[in-house]
């Protein structure tokens, strides 16, 4: 154990894994005791962003280790540094970009192009954050842009594997609900995949969730620049389905008189509902839909009484 809990409330005591310095602070904002990255940062410390280390403090990080040999620069030439990321093609639409190491300032400038040149080559583009320890404000800051731009060309970036402290990072940060989180890059390779396939059955199903519509006002749909492919109505009509089928496994909205249209990649929430957390959970569930990229809830909710009541 590397950092233990201080004689005062709230307070930390890190030690260095090598020397035995220590210092004592708060651990910063997160929401949870175990974790001591922002510790590490505020004071030029380096190692695992968890209580239980190994940790070492700015002059052991400066400093060569002891049984380490040194070479003259003309007797061997310095390796380049790893990449911290990999892009690989996992069909036409959709990239998996591999991400290795902490997603920080050391590496942002790698990671900046490589997701610019994913997001815009594909519609959809998966991190595989398997083997990331950590990131930190210049890391997320990076997700975030390319999230938007991935957005703003009728696409999307989820995140898979992601760590149990980018987690609560992303938490921390209220990014959870910005990004479509999988458990797996093979189950975010398997909704992206079940998100494009038509349905056979769409004609048949129930009508107590999705029926027909009217298409509301081109001047509340997304403009497209000259530049940018148009979405076709085959692939609004499979984002109905999916935002049908995500609806449907919430038992806050299955049952509810709930009409979903989708246009332009934009989901249109009309109906009523029997409650306002129902409302939410709708508007939730639309976003969370791979390929949806606005939602907009027209829903009545009790307070205005049902539409047709």
């Amino acid at each position: 154990m590397t950092v233990v809990p201080g004689t005062e409330t709230g307070k930390f005591n890190l030690i260095c894994d090598r020397c035995g310095a220590a210092v004592t602070d708060v651990a910063g904002a997160l929401r949870d005791d175990e974790i001591v990255w922002t510790l590490l940062a505020e004071h030029g410390w380096t190692g695992s962003a968890f209580a239980t280390g190994p940790h070492r403090c700015p002059r052991c990080v400066a400093a060569p280790p002891p049984d380490t040999p040194t070479v003259a620069d003309d007797d061997l030439a310095e390796p380049p540094p790893p990449r911290p990321c990999r892009l690989e093609t996992a069909d036409l639409d959709t990239a998996v970009v591999s991400m290795t190491g902490d997603i920080d300032l050391h590496v942002a400038e790698s990671v900046r192009d490589t997701l610019a040149h994913a997001v815009a080559l594909h519609r959809a583009v998966i991190l595989d954050m398997s083997a990331v320890d950590a990131i930190d404000s210049t890391g997320l800051g990076l997700l975030v842009r390319a999230h938007q731009d991935a957005k703003q060309r009728g696409g999307q970036l989820c995140l898979a594997a992601p760590s149990r402290f980018i987690l609560t990072v992303l938490h921390t940060m209220r990014l959870d609900r910005v990004f479509a989180l999988y458990g797996t890059r093979d189950e975010a390779l398997a909704e992206l995949t079940r998100a494009r396939q038509p349905s056979p059955d769409r004609e048949t199903k129930e009508q107590d969730v999705i029926n027909p519509w009217p298409s509301p006002d081109d001047s509340a749909l997304p403009h497209h620049r000259p530049d940018e492919p148009t979405p076709l109505a085959s692939t609004d009509d499979r984002l109905a389905d999916s935002v049908v089928e995500q609806l449907r496994a919430d038992g806050r909205t299955i049952g509810q008189h709930i009409t979903v249209t989708v246009q332009n990649r934009v989901a249109i929430l009309s109906g009523w509902v029997d409650s306002v957390d129902a409302a939410h959970a709708a508007s939730d569930q639309a976003w969370r839909t791979p390929g949806i990229i606005d939602v907009c809830n027209s829903l009545d909710q009790p307070d205005d009484g049902p539409a047709n009541s």
